[in-house]
This record gives structure tokens, C-alpha cells and sequence, in this order.
């Protein structure tokens, strides 16, 4: 315990003055220590520096020379190579459909067939005819071969046998018209069974079965289209033209040939995926469109 004297005036002794003093010192040091903590803990809170970017990393590629082709888009149509309209031919009522709408149907397949009792009474009519026409036909013969010996003889006049032979003449012209009549109706009758020329995808029915269909109805009945082999056709302006032609037909050097443009046909679809198959320039339209160039 330390004592501590006063003095009347209420001054401090020597002895406060010392003990006084030795307080203040310790009071510094100890200002002086915390300081120091603090400067060394504000150090060790401080952020360290960020670290020095990586190089960047360079692909070096010797440079070499190579034919790279060139691409143009063109935006084309598809359309089948050969497309056939289905019609009835011949008058009649639609008694049959033997195919399924957008399916494939063969060169010769049966599509339709129109009510034939008509036409196959019109082909025993006419060969009934023709029969009789050459029944008539062999009695002018009989008639020629039995007067032509009375007429050598004398014994028959030229006027009988002049009229024996025009009656065999007009025998044979009326039986070759009988056969041409018989001959057309066996082709209208064939009419009745209407089939596809080319194979292909067949489209809708236009009519409905039992309607009246040829001449006095509708005669269009379906459509076939063949999609092997397909055709694209697209517009290329004159300029794009010209350029295209002058890279086809010049090399690029004396070793170089002709760029077969054939092989380099690509089609893509709508979706963006690329088409199997490659395609081949047919033909190019010579006619301009004066209003597009």
C-alpha cells in the first residue's frame, strides 16, 4: 500500500510527486504498448496482393496453302420431276377407289373404275355388226366367184358382174368401218378402269364414288407425283450468275481442271439438317427476270 501526504495549501509532497511521476511513465509505456498491438494487428488484417495473371496461351499454325471452297445459300422449292392429273376419259358414274390418299401406288396400279355396263353393251352391239358385215362380206364373194366364169362365157352381162364386184367392195369397206367401230368402243370401254402411268405418291380424291365423272361431270380425279428423282429450283441473280459460270469454266492455274459444280450441290432442309444425298445442276434457264435481274 503507498501513502500519500498532503500539504495544508492542498499542493502534493515530494514523495506524490515521485510516486506521481512513475505512474505517468507506466501509463506511457503502456499506451505505447497497446499501440504497437494495434499497428501489428491492423498489419496482419490487411489484404494480400492479387496474383499475377497467367500468360495467355497462343496457337501457332504454319501456314500452308489449300483449295477451300466457297459456299453460296440459295433458297430453292421442291418440286416432283414428273407430276400426272388423273382424269376420267371417258362418261360414266364413279363406282370404285382402290388406293389409300398420299400413299405410293406402281406404274399400272388400278386407282378407279367408272360404271362399265354401258360400255361393255356398246361392245357386244358392235360385234354382232361386224359379224353381220362379214356375213355380207363372204355372200359378195359367192356372188363374184359364180358370176365371173357366166361373165367369161358370156352367159352373164358385165353390168351383173360390175355390180357383184362393187357390192364385195362396199362389203369390205363396211366391215372394216364395223371393226373400227368395234375397235373404239373396246378402248372406251378399257377407259372404265382408270390406272396410274408412273409410279409416285397419289394425292386426294377430287370426287366422291358414285358421282358422274368425264365429259358431263368432273373429270379430274387425283393427282400422281413422282418423287424419285426429286427437283430443286432456286433464282440466282445475273451477277451471281456470271460469277458462277467464270469460276467454273477458269482454273486457277495451268494444273488445275474445271470445278465440277455437280458434286458440290448441297440441300438442306427447313429444320437445318443436311439432306443424305447430293444433287446435280439439270439444266439452267437461259430466259432473265426483267424485274429482278
Amino acid at each position: 500500500m503507498i501513502w500519500i501526504e498532503y500539504s495544508e495549501d492542498l499542493t502534493l509532497s515530494e514523495p506524490h510527486t515521485l510516486i506521481s511521476s512513475t505512474k505517468s511513465r507506466s501509463v506511457s509505456w503502456a499506451m505505447i504498448a497497446s499501440a504497437a498491438t494495434a499497428v501489428v494487428l491492423a498489419g496482419a488484417c490487411a489484404p494480400e496482393p492479387p496474383p499475377e495473371p497467367k500468360p495467355p496461351t497462343v496457337i501457332v499454325e504454319e501456314v500452308r496453302r489449300e483449295t477451300v471452297p466457297l459456299y453460296t445459300d440459295y433458297v430453292g422449292r421442291t418440286e416432283a420431276s414428273k407430276s400426272v392429273e388423273i382424269r376420267a376419259r371417258v362418261d360414266g358414274f364413279l363406282e370404285r377407289r382402290t388406293f389409300r390418299e398420299g400413299g405410293l401406288v406402281q406404274k399400272g396400279d388400278l386407282l378407279f373404275v367408272i360404271d362399265a355396263l354401258p360400255y361393255e353393251a356398246k361392245v357386244r352391239q358392235l360385234e354382232a355388226q361386224v359379224q353381220r358385215r362379214d356375213a355380207t362380206l363372204a355372200k359378195t364373194h359367192r356372188d363374184v366367184d359364180r358370176l365371173e366364169p357366166l361373165y367369161k362365157r358370156n352367159a352373164a352381162s358385165r353390168l351383173d358382174f360390175d355390180n357383184a364386184l362393187s357390192a364385195r367392195e362396199e362389203a369390205e369397206a363396211e366391215l372394216a368401218s364395223a371393226n373400227a367401230q368395234l375397235e373404239q368402243a373396246r378402248l372406251e370401254l378399257s377407259y372404265t378402269r382408270i390406272s396410274t402411268p408412273i409410279t409416285g405418291l397419289v394425292g386426294a380424291r377430287e370426287v366422291s364414288i358414285g358421282a358422274l365423272v368425264g365429259s358431263k361431270g368432273t373429270s379430274l380425279l387425283t393427282t400422281v407425283q413422282q418423287t424419285d428423282p426429286m427437283w430443286v429450283t432456286f433464282n440466282m441473280t445475273a451477277e451471281e450468275y456470271l460469277k458462277v459460270q467464270r469460276d467454273i469454266q477458269r482454273p486457277e492455274s495451268q494444273d488445275d481442271e474445271p470445278v465440277d459444280v455437280g458434286s458440290l450441290i448441297e440441300i438442306h432442309l427447313p429444320d437445318g439438317s443436311r439432306y443424305e444425298y447430293s444433287g446435280d445442276i439439270d439444266f439452267t434457264d437461259p430466259a432473265i427476270n426483267p424485274r429482278t435481274g
